[in-house]
């Protein structure tokens, strides 16, 4: 059960991390 729970937390940083790039990415396109 631990494993599941630290892979859906790691799952959820990575995707928070997307989405600061993402944030980025159209900061610098403007």
């Amino acid at each position: 059960m631990t494993g599941v729970i630290r892979a859906t937390r790691q799952r959820a940083a990575i995707s928070a991390l997307l989405e600061n790039i993402e944030d980025f990415r159209s900061a610098q396109e403007l």
